[in-house]
């Protein structure tokens, strides 16, 4: 996760527009997205408008105090304790009572939970590091209804941690449990956090053509000089996620994403950027401003796509606040041009099509979410998508989406490939498995996608794959910068911002080979994603 000092470049900036995300940096019972984001469950009329899954990630401050004293926790072991006026105080979380507790690792790696029961108070959890005394993992409610807390993390030999026990709000105290336990090992190629590896789009796309999977990596630079014009003002830091996902060995092969439609299925995408112009998704059936419905859809005007929020053929509302900003960067991601000018897009040669199903003010466990979202599904297949991004998904404890689900068995009949956001809630929400969306994937009917940070280690806030093998992979997803709207740039962090990555990858693989069903694509991804390095907590 990008902690707030990664965020320095567009702070002042975002602080200015969003006030409130000042809270986030000073107590992480509020955490921040497109929109405030308050802890649900702790709202005692009920909870905040919910927002897009992946909005940008801040990262709550992260103690770097250690007290004198703890207790031993051991793996598999219950201890029942008391918070009170006489514990010591949280360092920076003020008003908060906190008790320390060493776990250490043994011989071998292990995988561990730890779970917080109280009646008394809203419980929440840290991992500290004990030698420098920085938190480096926390967990707080379980669900939207569930104010214990988890956390799960790998305890590997020579780790020694501090579970750091506190209360979500002020001066809260009271009895509490707490639980360690050790987790199943993982089946053989099939990582807990990270399920198959993160993708390779040279690789995924060789063996999409049936050639052989091991080709000399090249840098973004000097793939730019192949086919489209080349790029002035290249920026390693901008795009070392494509260098990331082994891009670039693809464009060198002439593969772009020509012939390609994306459907961006979001908060709406921003065409007057110069970077999404040409991206632009055109319905051959449907005259642009005529007042008609054309292509007898039922829908008039939807040129580019249709907003299902607000049922008009209007992708973006930018009279309210910053409506369609992370459908715009999104849709950067996937296809922005290679124009000389600020970012090149995975598949720039593909097609957006823009499909609004959210907004600010959408309530995730409504039916009208779920209805709306599975009728953008729809129409994307009717409308000759290939790929389908879905960077969005509702909280764990919300009803099933069966509207969706059945949508997504649709698309799947039809040969449309679906990639899924994974969420942002492992530590918010102690995740321990996808949302839905994304969470479809283990039915077959989607792929799954986990965040990176640019160094290789699984983002903090990013949901887990869980224990049970199906199509889940991993792209960078920490300080993305991609395209916002009124043709600005700015940076995103969470598994939104992964997604697009896979859904480019995708559409590269299709531009190569047509003739992919679903399930083809799925089997490549897992078989060609790399494990290598990518380190967790």
């Amino acid at each position: 996760m990008a902690g707030v000092s990664q965020a320095f470049p567009q702070l002042s900036q975002q602080l200015a527009q969003h006030p409130s995300w000042a809270l986030a940096a000073m107590f992480p019972a509020f955490r921040q997205g497109q929109v405030d984001r308050f802890s649900r469950s702790r709202l005692a009329q009920g909870r905040a408008a919910s927002l897009l899954i992946s909005p940008d990630v801040l990262t709550p401050p992260r103690s770097q105090h250690r007290p004198s004293k703890a207790a031993t926790l051991r793996p598999n072991l219950t201890l029942r304790g008391r918070l009170s006026h006489q514990d010591a105080h949280h360092p920076l979380r003020s008003g908060r009572f906190a008790d320390d507790f060493v776990i250490s690792g043994g011989k071998t790696e292990r995988r561990i939970e730890i779970r917080l029961r109280s009646r008394a108070f809203d419980a929440y959890l840290e991992l500290i590091n004990d030698r420098t005394g920085r938190s480096i993992l926390f967990g707080d409610d379980i669900s939207t209804r569930n104010t214990n807390a988890r956390m799960v993390f790998m305890l590997k030999a020579g780790d020694r941690y501090r579970v750091r026990v506190s209360s979500a709000s002020r001066a809260e105290a009271g009895d509490y449990t707490l639980v360690s336990a050790t987790m199943p090992t993982a089946l053989a190629g099939f990582n807990f956090y990270y399920g198959y590896g993160r993708v390779d789009a040279a690789q995924a796309v060789a063996q999409a053509l049936g050639q052989p999977t091991r080709l000399e990596r090249t840098a973004v630079g000097a793939a730019l000089s192949v086919g489209p014009p080349n790029r002035s003002g290249y920026s390693d830091y901008y795009h070392r996620p494509l260098d990331q996902i082994n891009a670039p060995n693809v464009w060198k092969q002439g593969v772009w994403g020509q012939g390609i439609t994306i459907a961006v299925i979001d908060d709406g995408v921003d065409f007057s950027h110069p970077e999404l112009a040409s991206s632009r998704w055109i319905n051959a059936g449907e005259i642009a401003d005529n007042g008609i419905d054309d292509d007898g859809n039922g829908l008039i005007d939807d040129v580019s796509g249709w907003n299902f929020v607000d049922r008009t053929s209007q992708p973006v509302r930018q009279e309210v606040g910053n409506s369609g900003e992370h459908g715009t960067h999104v849709a950067g991601i996937i296809a922005a041009a290679n124009d000389g000018k600020g970012i090149t897009g995975v598949a720039p040669a593909a097609k957006i099509m823009a499909l609004r199903a959210i907004a600010p003010t959408t309530d995730t466990r409504s039916p009208k979410f779920d209805t709306d979202l599975a009728t953008s599904i729809t129409y994307a297949v009717n409308h000759g998508a290939r790929v389908i991004n879905l960077s969005l998904g509702n909280y764990t404890g919300d009803p099933a989406m069966t509207n969706t689900y059945a949508a997504l068995k649709f698309a799947a009949e039809r040969g449309v490939v679906v990639v899924a956001a994974a969420g942002n809630e492992r530590e918010d929400l102690g995740t321990v498995l996808p949302i839905q969306p994304a969470l479809y994937a283990r039915e077959g009917l989607a792929i799954a996608v986990g965040a990176l940070e640019r160094d290789r280690r699984m983002a903090t806030f990013s949901n887990p794959a869980g224990d049970r093998p199906y199509p889940f992979v991993v792209a960078p997803g920490t300080d993305i910068y991609s395209t916002g709207i009124a043709g600005d740039y700015l940076y995103k962090s969470g598994t939104s911002m992964a997604a697009p990555y896979v859904a480019g990858v995708v559409a590269l693989m299709l531009s190569a080979n047509p003739k992919l069903t679903p399930t083809e694509v799925a089997s490549i991804l897992t078989e060609t994603a790399n494990a290598a390095g990518i380190d967790v907590i």
